[in-house]
């Protein structure tokens, strides 16, 4: 009896655990990955030269992390952002058209008290890079690095990818490099980290590229994870 319950098992296991694997994470979207053509040469300096990279293939979450998803995170953890550290977000003054300190901005109001808190389904904002990085830690995930976002919004149509190319900067794990450099990844332009997927005033394409310092947060910040195979 013994050794049927364990042919039983050994007959059932693999099975399962084909069937466990072949599910995607819930809310990601695979992206193949293989050979992909990088920048744009008549766009701004940091997007150029063009050059081809070969990426592995890595899941994508169709829509940014929400106020509710935070919010989440935030409760179970008692984590502080770094706009809550101090004290301040930076918004976007709409009378001097430029960007100020707004005392009180952060993740549940992103535009400060007076104009109100953040619905829960909406992207989560004022979040910095060290923020994005600690939820994905949490999550278990990581952040993409932007030549895998670059990958992702040229095929946004097909993995039909939510919030792309609007006005919310995504972050992404790596540091912030010019493709003027041999070795890209291997010298850093400053101490910023990278950003995807937002415009620049009304333009909008898969290459633009934005960074800021690990610990900015603004109105127009955001994230999404990743997640490798």
């Amino acid at each position: 009896m013994k050794l049927k319950i364990f042919c039983l098992i050994c007959f059932y296991l693999p099975l399962g655990v084909y069937a466990q694997n072949s599910l995607p994470p819930t809310g990601m979207v695979w992206v193949a990955g293989g050979k992909t053509s990088v920048g744009f040469e008549k766009g701004a300096n940091d997007e150029k030269p063009v050059f081809e990279t070969h990426l592995a293939g890595f899941w994508i979450d169709t829509n940014p992390i929400t106020v509710s998803d935070f919010k989440k995170f935030v409760r179970f953890t008692q984590y502080v952002t770094s706009a809550e550290k101090k004290g301040f977000g930076i918004c976007y003054d709409s009378t001097y058209k430029k960007l100020k300190n707004i005392k009180g901005a952060n993740w549940r109001y992103p535009e400060g008290k007076s104009k109100g808190e953040a619905t829960l389904g909406s992207p989560v904002r004022q979040i910095s890079w060290q923020d994005a990085q600690a939820y994905a830690n949490w999550v278990g995930k990581r952040l993409p690095s932007e030549l895998e976002w670059e990958c992702a919004m040229q095929n946004q149509t097909n993995l039909q990818l939510a919030y792309v190319q609007q006005d919310l900067w995504q972050w992404c794990e790596n540091w912030y490099f010019s493709y003027q450099e041999t070795g890209y990844y291997s010298n850093k332009m400053n101490r910023s980290k990278s950003l995807r997927a937002g415009k620049h005033g009304t333009e909008a394409r898969a290459s633009l590229r934005h960074s800021a310092l690990p610990d900015e947060a603004t109105f127009y910040m955001g994230f999404r994870c990743a997640k490798d195979k």
